[in-house]
């Protein structure tokens, strides 16, 4: 018996298809800490549904040079071959590549993460590779998520928490060691120098 169907990705912005099982979500989420944008596949089948390996996720800010650069390779996808579109830095050992790249004899755009290794030497890391015909829908569907502010309800409890904890706060009593929901039951110890 099969369960209910539901969508992956905590605030998902858009969506298409590349085959009958899978489709290419964008999606906002949440994790370590931060708001990230994510380019992903889901497979739907009988023994799993949900998201792949196959995605990169970045920081939102990069949205307009992401669209640039893929609108680039989107001019130029009949004449281009192995040409680097963006090499945009994640970290100090991390770049976000997107290239053209062939593979079985058709052409396709590789968003990727390269690794640079403290001895000079580069690896590639997990990515999503589209062909040329999807990069409209591509393209289109970062234009929207550039405009869309993520949900933080939508992306739950520890999102907003994580947004909190940036925000000073003014620092209430507590009592210490009591469960929150018990905390009413105690009265709370006044600082005063009398004794």
């Amino acid at each position: 018996m099969k369960g209910p169907q539901r969508r992956f990705g905590p605030h998902i912005i858009a969506s298409f298809e590349v085959t009958k099982s899978t489709e290419v979500n964008i999606y906002y989420d949440y994790f370590s800490g931060r708001i990230w944008a994510n380019i992903r596949k889901f497979v739907r089948g009988e023994r799993y549904t949900g998201p792949t390996k196959d995605g990169v996720m970045f920081e939102p800010k990069h949205l307009p040079r992401i669209i640039e650069a893929l609108e680039e390779a989107n001019n130029l996808h009949n004449t281009m071959s192995d040409e680097v579109f963006l090499r945009l830095p994640k970290n100090r050992s991390v770049d976000l590549v997107i290239h053209a790249s062939s593979y079985k004899g058709t052409v396709g755009i590789d968003l990727r993460e390269r690794f640079r290794t403290p001895d000079g030497s580069v690896g590639w890391g997990r990515g999503i590779r589209l062909g040329v015909e999807y990069l409209d829908d591509l393209i289109s569907s970062l234009k929207l998520m550039n405009r869309t502010k993520p949900n933080l309800k939508e992306l739950g409890p520890q999102a907003c928490l994580g947004f909190e904890m940036t925000e000073k706060k003014k620092k209430e009593p507590t009592v210490e060691g009591v469960p929150n929901n018990l905390k009413e039951f105690f009265e709370l110890e006044e600082d005063n120098d009398e004794h």
